[in-house]
């Protein structure tokens, strides 16, 4: 067994690696434009730096199949790999299966439910639901049709819900292919609380918890929370997507050396467990966020010269 923490060692895991990502333009690959940075001195002016911040995957989605969904803000990928690297499918622009209906602008953010479609939001006034064969089998407008309100962003539940964001208009939550008015962004929980944090200093976090939106789409405040690691110096820390809505894990840096851990919470905000999974080392030319599956899984994508390494991490 193999702890990783920085300190008050608590999750034992296993890790295992299950597959590579070449990068690439191929099907089975990703595309990636690596960050750069050039220097240049013209000569007569002030010399300076070029920055390039590179594109490439944005994000993953793990479901329940451990089938990994792969998508990009800025270059139009998306396609999904199963457990042992093999292609799902491919619905990247450039692909015979796109159809300009699944996404026209840069992807913002996708969604699994228990059914096995995907929910894309990508600034249009409708989010396209499509299966894995590439058919669109449903239309969502969260606010009207005729509405031009863009749909920035959603946020899933454990429950499978969905809390969609319009500019300019707010909170709609997606419930039993019905909405509603108001939502959260924060972590829905099991005892139909939402959680997220409000702020955070070196040895201080403060959580807020809300309860469910009222019937004009408000969502109530309930209380502040303020907890204290003395030991610890936190220099980063938001509430983490994932789990089985019975904790609330929470992404943290908790020094200067960009190492990262999650910190889970039961709902009364004790920390019971973390797990160190280092968001960001020297040799990896991207990054990728982990992923917290209800399984109690942890997904860790270490984007190296070679290709995508894709490390799953089973509690013991």
């Amino acid at each position: 067994m193999i702890c990783f923490i920085s300190s008050n060692c608590f999750a034992e895991y296993i890790p295992s690696e299950l597959f590579t990502i070449p990068w690439g333009d191929g099907s089975d690959q990703l595309k990636l434009r690596p960050r750069e940075t050039t220097y240049y001195d013209p000569g007569g002016v002030a010399p300076g730096y070029d920055e390039d911040p590179g594109s490439g995957p944005s994000d993953v989605f793990v479901d329940k199949n451990e089938n990994f969904i792969f998508y990009s803000f800025d270059n139009g990928q998306l396609k999904a790999f199963n457990s042992l690297g093999g292609v799902v499918f491919d619905f990247s622009y450039w692909q015979p299966d796109f159809n300009p209906d699944f996404y026209s602008n840069n992807i913002g953010g996708i969604y699994e439910d228990s059914l096995q479609r995907l929910y894309i939001v990508d600034d249009r006034p409708f989010v396209p639901v499509i299966d894995y064969s590439g058919n669109v089998v449903d239309k969502l407008y969260p606010f009207t049709p005729d509405s031009t309100v863009s749909i920035l962003s959603m946020y899933p539940k454990y429950n499978g819900d969905i809390c969609f964001y319009g500019k300019g208009r707010g909170f709609v939550t997606y419930s039993n292919n019905e909405f509603y008015a108001g939502g959260s962004p924060g972590f829905y929980a099991s005892n139909d609380s939402y959680y997220s944090i409000m702020s955070y200093s070196l040895h201080e976090i403060e959580f807020v918890k809300y309860q469910n939106p009222d019937t004009s789409g408000n969502t109530v405040l309930t209380e502040y929370s303020k907890k204290a690691f003395p030991q610890e110096n936190i220099h980063a820390a938001a509430v983490y997507p994932g789990g089985d809505g019975s904790k609330i894990c929470v992404a943290v840096i908790p020094d200067t050396t960009g190492g990262g851990e999650i910190w889970e919470f039961d709902l009364s905000l004790n920390v019971i467990d973390k797990f160190a999974h280092n968001v960001w080392l020297d040799d990896e030319v991207w990054g990728l966020a982990p992923f917290i599956h209800p399984n109690g899984n942890i997904y860790r994508f270490r984007c190296l010269e070679d290709g995508v390494h894709v490390i799953k991490w089973t509690k013991q």
